[in-house]
């Protein structure tokens, strides 16, 4: 096989062994980066279950704290690819089939598109949240997030969100390439608070902007544009889940709403206030001068005692970056 997934996890004990039954009815064996801070049965289950994994000692409490480059490290010569997929998260079919085929050697990083599954009445749906959708070169993709690259190809840095390596230039696979994301189902809302807690302490400003993404039930359902999810192949595995139930109260902070609210703008008066300053903003010198800010923050990332003006850098350029997409696209 030319690629290799690889599973960084952590506190995944309640549903690695179903998400592993499913991939051997692939005949596929993941690679389980298993972070040593675990504080359940994840180590001992996997290797009961006779799986491929490898314990790493983590450091950040954030899967791009150097799980990725540790995996590199574990790759035979024979393997050139690595696709990264969460614990929480399973490909679909025409994912694995087109990463196996040779599309994929025309560049050294590709973006696949994730779907954020939740319940829907009786049903299950994935959210198409405007936020979500980005891209001006693909503007109808959900949600990309680039998971398969060249490990021997790419420098690796520590930061929440991102890849976990610069990545240069990516290209994007078909839209119907896509992971299924089953955060929603196995962690109830406090849990994901929890979880969202856990990134915002470890690096602040970086999570809370993100909690309507995290937090679906917290959205109006006409926000979330919840789209069925137009196959079964998902079915087995949702069937042996450990699903949770949803919570009957959603214990926030008011400061962590606020945040919440703070980080999502509103998508008329955000699209206005870009509009307004269509003029005055540059839209090639605003992508450049991004992407020059997201380079720095990346390298800066890297070194000691940067992690804050890294994290500012990286924001600036990234709304630079978003601006520009957005004014091409009015």
């Amino acid at each position: 096989m030319s690629f290799q997934i690889v599973i960084p996890t952590r506190d995944g004990g309640r549903w690695l062994a179903q998400f592993l039954a499913a991939y051997r009815t692939m005949h596929i064996e993941p690679l389980y980066i298993v972070d040593s801070r675990t504080n359940d049965n994840s180590i001992s289950l996997l290797e009961e279950l006779g799986a491929n994994f490898r314990v790493f000692d983590g450091t950040a409490d954030f899967v791009e704290g150097g799980a990725l480059e540790f995996a590199s490290r574990c790759m035979p010569e024979s393997c050139e690819w690595t696709l990264r997929i969460d614990d929480d998260e399973f490909p679909s079919k025409a994912l694995l089939d087109w990463v196996a085929g040779d599309q994929k050697e025309k560049a050294t990083s590709w973006a696949l598109s994730r779907r954020d599954i939740l319940r829907d009445g009786a049903a299950y749906a994935y959210s198409r949240y405007w936020s979500l959708y980005g891209s001006a070169e693909m503007p109808d993709y959900v949600n990309p997030q680039v998971r398969l690259y060249k490990h021997a190809h790419v420098k690796y840095y520590e930061l929440i969100h991102s890849p976990g390596f610069i990545q240069g230039k990516y290209y994007y696979m078909p839209p119907d390439t896509y992971v299924m994301h089953f955060d929603v189902l196995l962690r109830d809302v406090n849990e994901r608070i929890e979880k969202l807690r856990k990134y915002e302490s470890a690096r602040k400003g970086s999570s809370w902007k993100y909690g309507n993404h995290y937090l679906p039930e917290i959205v109006p359902r006409e926000h979330n544009d919840p789209a069925p999810l137009g196959t079964s192949e998902f079915d087995q595995l949702i069937a042996s889940l450990p699903l949770k139930p949803e919570a009957d109260e959603v214990t926030f902070k008011t400061h962590e709403l606020r945040q919440i609210r703070f980080g999502a703008f509103d998508r008329k008066a955000h699209e206005d206030a870009i509009a307004a300053h269509k003029q005055s903003v540059q839209g090639p010198a605003s992508k450049r001068g991004g992407e020059f800010l997201c380079t720095l923050a990346r390298v800066l990332a890297r070194l000691p005692g940067t992690t804050w003006v890294a994290d500012q850098l990286h924001a600036i350029g990234d709304g630079l970056q978003f601006r520009s997409r957005m004014r091409k696209s009015i």
